[in-house]
């Protein structure tokens, strides 16, 4: 019993991780038709942060209290300014980060929608349909404040929703830590963050 039991969870693993990189192919398509279709930004936004991170990285140097008064938050020029340490191209290198991002935010959905419904077929429905919504798709592919925050957030819920449902011990301090980071990219994260901070009240 113990034997099939073992060879079931085997079997699921090996189904989710090979449903996740389909997903992540299917991303990955429908990047590179939005790209060939001749989309390469949102707004002139992108640009101006991009040169902001490309001046970082010339002196890179981390002073959070005097960066929360510049325009946009700063973990987004941290992250991309680390980048351009390593690969200097300022177009290029931040659609890197945020594609990274958007992924890594269409697995944590999957995961917790799979943990609210209890079926991975939902789950892979919905993260099929979050794929091809077209803001997710413009936003997964241009460097915008978006995604990098989004994907802090719902990692914060989903640790939240672990911590409530399952009594995992520390994953609320982890899922306070994930909204932290997510308030460092975008202040419409705030918002959001703060509901959290009453629900836990």
């Amino acid at each position: 019993m113990q034997q099939i039991q073992r060879k079931y969870i085997i079997w699921s693993k090996g189904r989710i991780i090979a449903v996740l990189i389909l997903l992540i192919l299917f991303k990955v398509i429908v990047q590179v038709f939005l790209y060939q279709d001749g989309f390469i930004s949102v707004s002139a936004d992108e640009f101006a942060r991009g040169i902001r991170a490309a001046q970082w990285a010339q002196n890179p140097t981390v002073d959070i209290i005097n960066d929360v008064n510049d325009i946009w938050l700063p973990f987004e020029k941290y992250l991309n300014g680390s980048l351009l340490l390593i690969w200097h191209d300022v177009i290029l290198a931040p659609r890197q980060t945020v594609f990274v991002a958007s992924c890594l935010l269409s697995i944590v959905l999957f995961f917790l929608i799979h943990e609210l419904f209890g079926d991975y077929l939902i789950a892979t429905i919905s993260s099929v349909f979050l794929i091809v919504q077209p803001w997710y798709a413009w936003l997964g592919g241009t460097p915008m404040l978006e995604m990098y925050y989004l994907f802090f957030f719902f990692l914060g819920v989903y640790l939240f929703v672990l911590w409530v449902k399952r009594d995992r011990k520390g994953f609320w301090f982890l899922a306070g830590l994930c909204m932290m980071a997510s308030t460092g990219f975008h202040v419409q994260s705030w918002v959001y963050v703060n509901l959290f901070n009453l629900i836990t009240v």
